[in-house]
């Protein structure tokens, strides 16, 4: 069997022919879908006796008896004498808030729910996927793993799917039913929500760190659960659904409550599971597309999840669940803090060392980078970055060499690519285009990105008028498969920017400049990949090596880089995939530049965060309609407010408060500075002076407007 951790093709690696390969099982992962088709009785299914495996430290309690012990425990109790003795209240009243904090919290769990809820998602994935994969492997892993060492399961977060569709495969491999952490959007959905409650799910706030006692309960009631082993408990360590298909960095608070049950010895190990979920075709695509443009998500309703089973018509491929190695957090922290320091205090006390957060850090990262490595690429994420690059269209014939080609590439570089057996690859490209004929045109062996109607939110949207936002919003579309892809090559793509934008004036560049402008563009764009950052002139020695092997650059003894000769296709290609991300960035700063001298002639100018974010969408949305942009991913929100936070971690912009409202005020000297070095990133688009000032001018006021 092959290992779940080996990276290339996913048919590349079989000693069998694809063609000969069972659809059940392929490449280490198992189709749970198979037997449900078969075996058509799914009400057998859901009622079957669930044998599952026992930590063997649990004692067996109901979800009243666990919150009994969460009110009773030493640090629910000594927070409420606190909160009483400095604020003077009753101690009664302070107890009666906390009993309701974790009324509105807590789970129920009822096997009956479990099973009404299976019996209704066993349909709708039936109807709408082709195939649901695991690797055996995990589940092996999973298996072992519960009944030794409290668990944390850590899936990615691209889909609301991603919500239950682990505990369905739990339940399917008699695996324990994971506790899963969710946001209160979904608590007040008639039915739906008491019914998420009974089947695991408990809410909590989004944000809640400087409440001392909702946070004493949440930590309180996820460290019984570990240390006691009621449930593995499930949580996104991204902490939202990534609308934009990358990964974010981690959210660190629900790990670190986690953590401390390590750090402070009630426990000898927790093992941390990260868990990659891969999706040919994502359910949201049309609203994670309209959500970057501008348009609001729609408030989670009961009412609004049934209006969508349209959806059900509809053929979303296959999904990838891909069960990562474990991360030890006994092995991760060795050599790193001291656990006995805690020693001097009570345990129930909510505080952890700078060690520990950094610990703490490193393993949120640790978590992203294997759920990365571990995703598994569809055939439409190849089409989707090809046809970005080829806007006007291209033949098919010229489509299949380059995704060919492509492919090569990104299973050089350990990319992971679905690749269907027992078809030319012609068929399989022809075959993946139709899946998604909503988005290309195929007409005379010619493929073009297509013109969609995007429903009635887009017609009724009033953010970006005409058919611009239609346009846009098919972009985007394909810009977010793409985005399932790019991180495999950032690296490469950074580098190789850099040699191409210094081919234009040099024949060499040296290591030192190269490496400057490197390390620049990594921390410019430490909102958009998730690399590590602590690490820099390592990554940058990779990305040299690997392009240097496949002979896309070329390095004299002195290691300096030849420039004419490193100006291959595949260098042309990487480049153009990050030309977005960095003509974004470009664009945010000059609109900073040209208000701030415009509107403020010459002052300070303040403006609110997302009504800078705004103007700027209105500014680069001028340009494209005066003709000097040609690219609608521009437009995309997430990566422009990105772009603030990175430009607050250069000092380019600060935050100040005025009247308890938050305001954004610039730094010209370090934006013009920026500026300079965007430029010696890439080739920027050549826009006259004045029309930056005048579409900055009109922007601010449509924004404000």
């Amino acid at each position: 069997m092959a290992s779940s951790t080996d990276h290339s093709g996913a048919w590349i690696r079989s000693n069998v022919e694809p063609a000969t390969v069972d659809e059940t099982f392929k490449d280490g992962y198992i189709d749970m879908l198979a037997p449900r088709r078969k075996q058509f009785n799914d009400l057998a299914w859901v009622m079957k006796k669930v044998r599952t495996p026992i930590y063997k430290y649990k004692h067996e309690r109901g979800y009243e008896q666990l919150n009994r012990d969460v009110l009773h425990s030493d640090r629910v109790s000594h927070t409420i004498e606190k909160i009483s003795r400095e604020t003077k209240r009753p101690l009664e009243n302070v107890a009666k808030e906390a009993e309701q904090i974790l009324l509105e919290m807590a789970h129920r769990f009822s096997m009956t729910s479990v099973r009404i809820l299976g019996y209704s998602l066993i349909k709708i994935l039936k109807r709408l996927h082709d195939h649901i994969y695991v690797n055996v492997q995990g589940l092996s892993q999973i298996n072992e793993l519960v009944q030794e060492y409290p668990v944390l399961l850590v899936p990615s977060h691209r889909s609301y799917f991603d919500f239950l569709i682990f505990s369905i495969l739990c339940f399917n491999y008699d695996l324990p039913l994971p506790a899963i952490v969710a946001a209160q959007d979904f608590k007040d959905m008639f039915l739906i929500g008491a019914m998420l409650r009974n089947s695991g799910a408990f809410y909590i706030k989004r944000s809640f760190r400087s409440d001392r006692l909702y946070w004493s309960i949440f930590t309180e009631y996820v460290q019984t659960q570990l240390y006691n082993g009621d449930h593995p408990i499930e949580f996104f360590v991204e902490g939202t659904r990534s609308r934009t298909q990358k990964s974010y960095a981690p959210k660190l608070g629900m790990l670190a409550g986690s953590l401390e049950a390590y750090f402070k010895g009630l426990v000898p190990d927790i093992m941390i599971v990260p868990i990659s979920i891969s999706y040919d075709r994502v359910l949201e695509e049309n609203l994670f597309a309209q959500e970057l443009l501008g348009i609001p998500k729609p408030k989670e309703s009961t009412s609004k999840l049934f209006k969508v089973f349209s959806i059900l018509n509809e053929n979303y491929g296959s999904i990838h669940i891909n069960i990562c190695p474990p991360i030890s957090v006994r092995q991760m922290s060795t050599g790193k803090i001291h656990r006995p320091l805690h020693n001097l205090e009570p345990r129930f006390l909510i505080n952890i060392t700078e060690r520990e957060e950094a610990l703490v850090e490193d393993i949120g990262y640790a978590i992203v980078w294997q759920q990365q490595k571990n995703m598994v690429l569809s055939v439409w994420c190849l089409i989707a970055t090809v046809l970005l690059q080829n806007q006007q269209g291209i033949a098919v014939s010229q489509l299949t060499e380059t995704i060919r080609w492509l492919k090569s590439h990104a299973n050089s570089v350990g990319a992971y690519i679905d690749w269907p057996g027992g078809m030319t690859d012609e068929e399989v490209i022809l075959s993946c285009i139709t899946s998604h004929r909503h988005y290309v045109d195929l007409k005379d062996d010619y493929v073009t990105i297509a013109a969609v109607e995007h429903g009635d939110r887009l017609a009724k949207s009033k953010h970006i008028a005409g058919d611009a936002l239609a346009d846009a919003a098919t972009h985007m579309v394909l810009v977010i498969y793409r985005n399932q892809l790019i991180h495999v090559f950032v690296p490469y793509s950074i580098l190789s920017m850099i040699i191409l934008r210094a081919s234009k004036t040099l024949q060499i560049l040296p290591r030192g400049e190269t490496l400057r402008l490197f390390t620049f563009a990594v921390k410019l764009f430490a909102k958009e990949f998730v690399l590590d950052h602590k690490s820099v002139s390592q990554i940058f020695d990779n990305a040299l090596q690997v392009l240097t092997h496949t002979g896309d650059v070329i390095v004299d003894y002195e290691g300096s880089i030849m420039l004419t000769e490193s100006v291959t296709r595949f260098t042309t290609f990487l480049s153009n995939m990050l030309m977005p991300f960095v003509c974004g960035y470009w664009m945010l700063c000059e609109y900073i530049v040209h208000t701030t001298i415009d509107i403020g002639m010459g002052k300070e100018t303040v403006v609110r965060p997302k009504e800078l974010v705004r103007s700027a969408q209105y500014f680069v949305l001028s340009l494209i309609k005066e003709g000097l942009l040609a690219d609608f991913e521009l437009l995309n929100l997430d990566m422009l407010s990105n772009a603030v936070v990175s430009l607050k971690h250069f000092n380019a912009v600060y935050y100040e408060t005025r009247n308890e409202e938050r305001f954004v005020a610039a730094r010209i000297p370090v934006v013009r500075e920026i500026i300079r070095d965007l430029h010696c990133l890439s080739e920027l688009p050549n826009i006259p002076e004045e029309n930056l000032r005048q579409s900055a001018s009109t922007s601010s006021l449509k924004a404000k407007l």
